[in-house]
């Protein structure tokens, strides 16, 4: 079967016995630290990211399993073997990628591609624990070529790091990266009536998020033994540093991939009992929800 080309008829597997590895427990600490030097800017997100979702404080892409596991499945069992992650938190999509190509029994190969180190050495620690190769880019996305090289591009929450031209750019710059029948997996949010042109904390929101950690922690802290105050301070502090453009409706995210050319497979919220499940890394009103996306590359 051409990669790419995924088979409808395959039996999704179970989630439930999916073997998704995040050893946070252990990592957690490593991002804060290696952050400290590593982080141009960008440590008061990265050095808290791990923490505060070991804490429950935020669960990632966790709300997204149902949808991402999915297609993973579809697309690794049709075939996909060249996959790149553009743009990581930390390994999050590299264990989901992990997972399902184990339970199937099948290799791949990963490029993850950031802009920091900080995730890159995560991603590359990660992939030692778990005997696998990994090749890194550590650069911008909207510089990275590699024409026609990959089957599958994952993302996740990744669009906003990017205002509408540079978001044009990242599209073009997937479309080069796959192959005829490749595509691009993600989940994006969309802000209806959010008139900013950038989203982030109020000085109040980021303090209930600093107290959620330090409940969390203070809960947790016989088990997973993270400072209560350790937890407040990272939880303020990547408030205080978080700041994406705003993506204001779905309207605007569909035509960004329909212009590009892509076909659009999948395109849709998340049922109820998703969203009921999200805790989102930025504050949220109703009808502020992720768009579950499947784009492919027309064949020809």
């Amino acid at each position: 079967m051409m990669a790419g080309h995924f088979n409808p008829t395959h039996a999704t597997l179970n989630m439930a016995s999916l073997d998704i590895q995040e050893p946070l427990a252990e990592s957690a600490a490593l991002a804060r630290q290696w952050s400290e030097t590593l982080c141009r800017g960008c440590g008061s997100y990265h050095g808290a990211w791990q923490t505060l979702r070991l804490l429950g404080v935020l669960n990632s892409m966790r709300s997204d399993d149902d949808f991402l596991i999915t297609q993973l499945d579809l697309a690794i069992s049709g075939g996909a073997k060249n996959i790149l992650i553009s743009g990581a938190a930390d390994y999050a999509l590299h264990a989901r990628i992990a997972a399902v190509a184990k339970s199937h029994g099948t290799t791949f190969r990963l490029t993850i591609a950031d802009l920091c180190e900080t995730p890159l050495k995560l991603n590359r620690w990660y992939a030692t624990r778990m005997g696998m190769n990994v090749d890194l880019f550590q650069g911008n996305i909207l510089d990275y070529r590699k024409p026609g090289h990959f089957d599958l591009v994952c993302t996740h929450s990744f669009l906003p790091f990017f205002n509408a031209d540079e978001r044009r750019q990242l599209l073009g710059v997937w479309w080069d990266c796959l192959s005829p029948g490749g595509a691009v997996l993600t989940a994006q949010r969309t802000r209806p009536g959010d008139t900013s042109s950038r989203h982030g904390f109020t000085k109040a929101q980021a303090v209930a998020l600093g107290q959620r950690a330090h409940d969390n922690a203070q809960k947790q802290f016989d088990r997973l033994g993270i400072a209560p105050k350790l937890a407040r301070r990272l939880a303020v502090d990547y408030a205080a540093g978080r700041s994406t453009y705003v993506l204001r409706d779905s309207e605007q995210l569909r035509q960004l991939f329909l212009h590009q050319g892509f076909e659009l497979e999948q395109f849709a919220p998340p049922g109820q009992g998703q969203l009921e499940k999200d805790l989102p890394s930025t504050p949220t009103l109703p009808g502020h929800h992720r768009m579950r996306i499947l784009a492919r590359k027309p064949v020809s």
